[in-house]
């Protein structure tokens, strides 16, 4: 599955200099996978630790950290300990696998992290805590749709798609039509490559469901591993209310939906884990960042939390909403925005707000055929924007200041 974060990972290499390039996302989106693939496509070499799974080499580069101060003193001792030969040393890439449990691996990981020198080295975790904005840092999301439509042997959509997003011309009805149907079979299987994959081999949604909930098992079973009895319930109560908090018209995150007497200093701490654990995304109200909405990092766990199974076109409109505004966060963070939502005190609501050239553009998701809203009217009266964007089924459009962009075109913002 080529996945777009490639062309990263390609511009990290050609660098004029390079430093460690630390690569983050929820366990199953692909990570080792991509390092991998970027592996064999681009060094003539590659060394692969996993320290989930340790053996004597991997515990005696863990012994012989404290005599290195720089990462080509390390690099010179895994070429050593490995019998890397000479020749490949000029080209050879060392990963280094879920190291966050490491902490004497990742401590000194951080220390030379920003300073320049001639080692390759990709470091990959689960679990990524805040890091410096001068660390070589990318975060692989699920599957966005275009990357789906790869997978599927399909990229052509997908640059019909990129074609008609710049010229803002209508994509003919029958195409149209055609991607429809296929981001409907996208709703199905949320962005995770294996269900990608299971969807894809048998063009069979029975799976699906199974699939979805063994994911989640994962995240869960890594909740329990790596966190204090009382902090993985918080996290497993915060997860567990997603879907009847975004089933509500005004999606906040309330902290009484988990317990009466719940608040937000209980549960700051499990919500910051869930976040830099990648399980969830936040998108947080402009101007008030206490407030939030929080949605799932793929479309699979808000199935599995809602016990759902895969997606229907007659499914209740309330699961609907939920279901295509979490793709619409997800998208938008795979895309390296950082949502927010707006809200009026008049009640009028913005469901996603995005920088664009540094204006806040107004998102508005919409599921039913009518689909006009006063909600951007407000918003306009109060800030000077270009134009707001509707998401929608609809074909692409530009009228009245008002983008409308259809669902399976989202990657493209």
């Amino acid at each position: 599955m080529k996945r777009n974060a490639i062309e990263k990972l390609i511009g990290w290499k050609q660098g004029g200099y390079r430093k460690p390039l630390f690569l983050s996302g929820i366990r199953g989106c692909g990570k080792t996978y991509l390092a991998m693939d970027f592996a064999k496509s681009f060094f003539e070499g590659i060394l692969y630790l996993n320290f989930e799974q340790k053996n004597a080499k991997s515990e005696a580069l863990l012994s012989g950290l404290s005599k290195f101060h720089t990462l080509d003193a390390m690099t010179a001792y895994i070429y050593r300990l490995f019998d890397v030969p000479p020749e490949y040393r000029r080209n050879f890439l060392v990963v280094l696998d879920e190291v966050c449990d490491e902490k004497v691996l990742w401590n000194f990981l951080l220390a030379v992290a920003e300073e320049p020198d001639d080692s390759c080295v990709l470091v990959i975790s689960s679990r990524m805590p805040a890091l410096s904005g001068a660390i070589n840092h990318i975060t692989l999301y699920p599957l966005t749709f275009d990357e789906f439509l790869v997978a599927a042997g399909q990229e052509w959509y997908s640059e019909v798609i990129k074609g008609h997003f710049q010229t803002r011309h209508r994509i003919p009805g029958i195409v149209h039509e055609e991607l429809v149907d296929r981001f409907d079979d996208y709703l199905c299987t949320g962005g995770m490559p294996a269900a990608v994959n299971e969807y894809l081999c048998f063009e069979a949604t029975d799976n699906l469901p199974e699939l979805h909930q063994g994911y989640l098992g994962h995240v869960l079973y890594d909740i329990r591993k790596h966190h204090e009895e009382g902090e993985a319930l918080k996290m497993r109560q915060v997860l567990e209310v997603l879907p009847a908090q975004l089933a509500k018209e005004n999606q906040k995150f309330q902290y009484r939906l988990i317990r009466k007497g719940a608040t937000g200093a209980l549960y700051e701490d499990a919500i910051s884990a869930l976040c830099q654990e990648h399980f969830i995304c936040l998108c947080r109200k402009q101007g008030k960042e206490a407030m939030f909405k929080i949605f799932p990092a793929d479309i699979g766990f808000l199935y599995a939390l809602s016990s759902r199974g895969i997606y229907d076109k007659t499914e209740n409109r309330v699961f609907r909403r939920q279901l295509l505004d979490c793709y619409v966060m997800q998208t938008l963070a795979a895309c390296g925005y950082q949502a927010k939502f707006w809200e009026s005190p008049s009640q009028a609501r913005i469901d996603f707000l995005i920088d664009q050239n540094g204006c806040q553009i107004p998102i508005e998701v919409k599921t039913a055929e009518n689909a006009r809203s006063k909600s951007v009217g407000v918003y306009r009266a109060e800030h000077e924007i270009p134009y707001s964007i509707k998401i929608s089924y609809h074909n692409f459009d530009f009228s009245d200041g008002v983008r409308t962009i259809p669902y399976y075109a989202i990657f493209c913002l």
